[in-house]
């Protein structure tokens, strides 16, 4: 069994019923949050990468986590099978917002995910 991945310029790939998306996580986030996400995801967690690395790594991921890492258009060209940007905070200053839209990328932010609880 497969299910559909939207893919650019009318491109579908599929990802067999079973197999994780991968997801690069490029900056530090808590543990217990990675372990989580390792639970229903293929995570690999690199947090010291900068926006120059990502133009070569970004080519077998589904995802993205960022913080502070910036996203350029230059690393989204090379992202093919790139579906999802997540900032793992508010706002979204640090990713090229229309370089990922005319890639069919989306873009979301967690509001409050970097706060320390009190």
């Amino acid at each position: 069994l497969k299910f559909r991945l939207g893919g650019r310029g009318g491109r579908r790939r599929s990802l067999a019923i079973g197999a994780k998306p991968k997801v690069l996580i490029a900056d530090r986030l808590p543990e217990d949050t990675i372990r989580r996400m390792g639970e229903r995801f293929d995570v690999e967690n690199r947090p010291d990468l900068g926006a120059g690395d990502l133009p070569l790594l970004l080519t077998s991921f589904q995802a993205l986590v960022v913080r502070s890492t910036r996203v350029t258009a230059e690393a989204l060209e090379k992202a093919e099978n790139l579906k999802l940007i997540i900032r793992a905070g508010a706002g979204l200053d640090t990713i090229d917002i229309l370089a990922a839209q005319k890639s069919g990328i989306e873009v979301h932010s967690c509001k409050g995910a970097n706060a320390a609880a009190v």
